[in-house]
This record gives structure tokens, sequence and C-alpha cells, in this order.
């Protein structure tokens, strides 16, 4: 599971929020509860990040383990092509 927490460039560093924030367990409950066997280390891996953009949000990417090189890769390309 990939949590990237988006928040607009033009906001204080302040506004940003821990990556432990209660919210966040309440929304990886929901997605356990309808896509998942269990959130428990044992069955998932947990990657999060933050980054800059025009508008804050939060994307949420579930996918199987072998698939998250990939995903990377392709954050990392945007992310060059961006800068």
């Amino acid at each position: 599971m990939c949590i990237e927490h988006v928040y607009n460039r033009c906001l204080p560093l302040k506004a940003m929020q821990d990556y432990d924030n209660p919210e966040m367990k309440e929304v990886l409950d929901i997605i356990t509860l309808y896509y998942m066997t269990d959130d428990t280390g044992a069955l998932c891996d947990q990657f999060q990040t933050t980054r800059f953009a025009d508008s804050s949000c939060t994307v949420i990417s579930v996918m199987q383990k072998e698939k998250f090189s990939a995903w990377l890769e392709m954050k990392n390309i945007a992310k060059s092509v961006e800068n």
C-alpha cells in the first residue's frame, strides 16, 4: 500500500501532517476491509511519501508487492520530468 500525501505548494510547511495521523488509520482500515485480508505487517507493506503540487490531496495505491518497484520508478520518472 502506497500513500502519497500531496500538499499545495503555497501552504506553509506547518500545514503538513504527521504520517501517523489518526485519520489515515481510519482510511486504511476501510481499504483493508474491502480489498485486503489484513493490514498486519506480515501481510502488508506500507510506503508513505510527501510531495507538493498545485492542490492538496491524498493518493492511495494498493498493489501486489512485486508491482512496487515499477510504481516507484514511475513516480521517480514523473518527478524528474517536473524538475
